[in-house]
């Protein structure tokens, strides 16, 4: 995860100058077929697995589920207004500059499946993939033969991203900002995590 996090952190000193007229052409992320099949997969593997021991904890705008074989973490509107309170509260400067990035967003997901059966994996990752052709790539990296592809759209000054979806098919987890995200902001945070 903190992979993740330190290439979530560069993306907008990439995609910034990377922006071009090609990406202009480049169709959005499609939010809506993200969640379906995300809510696809959490049925099949409801079907085809034993049900999880872990417990689940559901809160206004905030849901953590353990399920079958996969975990999922979805967090909306309200529960990231509801961090963003507690963050002001909060004497921690690093917590309020990573609440200060997350203005924007409406919606965060967070799934992992590594437990599901092969062929479920394989079928996710191939619907996503399917959805997720032609849209702007704002990064691929590789570590160790496994892959990780960071999908969104840039505003054409490459000051806001929009969309975020990050995708490890090997590495079987899905990682969703939807909403827009200010590169400023974000450029913070990864100063403030050097730190």
């Amino acid at each position: 995860m903190k992979k993740l996090f330190i290439l979530f952190a560069i993306i907008p000193l990439i995609a910034g100058p990377a922006y071009t007229s090609e990406a202009a052409g480049r169709k959005k992320v499609d939010t809506g077929k993200i969640s379906a099949l995300v809510a696809e997969l959490r049925a099949d593997a409801r079907a085809e697995g034993v049900p999880s021991e872990r417990e689940s904890v559901r809160l206004p705008g905030i849901k953590v589920v353990s399920e079958s074989n996969l975990d999922f973490v979805s967090i909306g509107g309200v529960g990231i207004g509801l961090m963003k309170m507690a963050g002001r509260f909060s004497g921690d400067k690093d917590m309020k500059t990573a609440l200060a990035t997350m203005d924007g967003l409406r919606k965060l997901m967070v799934l992992s499946y590594e437990d599901c059966s092969v062929s479920l994996k394989d079928r996710f990752n191939a619907k996503i993939m399917k959805t997720l052709n032609g849209c702007e790539k704002l990064m691929e990296a590789k570590d160790d033969g496994e892959s990780i592809s960071i999908f969104g759209t840039t505003s054409k000054d490459g000051s806001k991203i929009s969309d975020i979806v990050m995708f490890a098919p090997q590495d079987c987890a899905l990682i969703c900002f939807f909403g827009t995200i200010d590169a400023d902001k974000l450029g913070n945070l990864v100063e403030a995590a050097k730190d």
